[in-house]
């Protein structure tokens, strides 16, 4: 029998905290972010939650970001149970890179590696080729402690939990990539690697 786990809403919250924490990203800006995602991605009929549209006048714009700013934090500090039909708005909310780590550990619960679907936008291809070679520079910044003396060693455990995380996002990196590619040729229409102006 296997130990049970953080719940998938306070692994959420825990790495919105800490987004929140890492980025300067205040409660109040995020709150807005997660309505607008809500509203955007939820129909009226299946919302669990009732965030307040920020439009209208300046008064009308600052009382709805402060009544959402309410409910984020209730959310935030379990006053509140984390409804299911938030996660997709909350997660897509978050900042770089925060989110899309997030999406992998999310993804990985299900042994998925959190690849993203391909996109047809002009810069993508780029983007994903670009991301593939940081993440192989990152695993070896992380692994040259541990290798230095030609031996990996339980000592070098911290250097390996390291380079482990960057692997992941690797994975995902690559997965990316590899969609974006396969799709490009299946489609049979060129597949700009740049703008067209």
């Amino acid at each position: 029998m296997t130990a049970p786990r953080e719940p998938r809403s306070r692994l959420i919250i825990r790495r919105t905290v800490e987004a929140i924490n890492g980025t300067g990203l205040n409660v109040l800006k995020f709150s807005s972010r997660v309505a607008d995602s809500y509203r955007a991605l939820v129909a009226a009929n299946d919302r669990t939650l009732d965030f307040h549209e920020s439009a209208g006048s300046l008064k009308s714009l600052l009382r709805a970001e402060k009544r959402n700013g309410n409910i984020v934090d209730r959310l935030l500090k379990g006053v509140v149970r984390f409804p299911a039909d938030l996660e997709e708005a909350w997660v897509d909310a978050l900042p770089e890179p925060h989110r899309a780590d997030l999406v992998r550990e999310l993804a990985a619960r299900y042994g998925l590696n959190g690849a993203r679907m391909p996109e047809a936008s002009a810069h993508r291809h780029v983007v994903d080729l670009a991301n593939v070679l940081r993440d192989a520079g990152e695993i070896a910044k992380a692994l040259a402690p541990a290798c230095a003396d030609g031996l990996i060693t339980s000592e070098d455990a911290t250097h390996v939990a390291a380079s482990l995380v960057e692997i992941d996002r690797a994975l995902a990196d690559l997965g990316s990539l590899r969609a974006q590619l396969v799709s490009a040729i299946a489609t049979r229409s060129p597949s700009p690697l740049k703008a067209v102006s």
